[in-house]
């Protein structure tokens, strides 16, 4: 499901980088998204930070103009939160969004395209992994806490047999 979640996402931010044109609106909301982002950050506010980047995917998706890609990408993002609440701490997989974002912006208002498109692949690829590994990890922290439990109760059912 998350790979299917990058897949589309992937698709339709795309879209947007390459249709992406200096001056769009979009571009000075992405802007105040990414400033915002880093005050939320400067005070260790990573909920806020999580949700201001959720924000500015958003936000790029409106430089194609497209009513129908904009509704599309809200189901997205609704799947792709769904995926985060499932995790515990999520600092480290928002961290980085913060200086790429920036980064993506400023290529996009030079009009270097082909690199914002790079750019964006390596962050969505690098993003699907640690989303995965994360995903992984709670899982693996589940089952050894299972194993704990399970070897504590059956310790005990020993040692009142004994």
């Amino acid at each position: 499901m998350v790979m299917d979640i990058y897949r589309v996402r992937g698709a339709i931010q795309r879209a947007a980088v390459q249709a992406s044109t200096p001056g769009h609106p979009a571009l000075a909301c992405m802007g105040a998204l990414a400033d915002e982002a880093d005050a939320a950050r400067k005070s260790g506010d990573w909920e806020r930070v999580g949700a201001i980047n959720f924000q500015f995917h958003r936000a790029m998706v409106e430089l194609c103009d497209s009513p129908k890609l904009s509704v599309y990408f809200d189901l997205v993002l609704a799947e792709l939160r769904l995926v985060f609440h499932q995790l515990e701490d999520t600092a480290h997989l928002h961290q980085l969004s913060i200086e790429r974002n920036a980064s993506l912006i400023a290529l996009l208002q030079a009009e270097h395209i082909t690199e914002a498109v790079r750019q964006l692949e390596a962050y969505l690829l690098k993003s699907e992994r640690a989303v995965l590994a994360a995903l992984q990890r709670r899982k693996s922290g589940k089952k050894s806490e299972r194993a704990c439990i399970g070897s504590i109760g059956h310790s005990s059912t020993r040692t009142a047999q004994s």
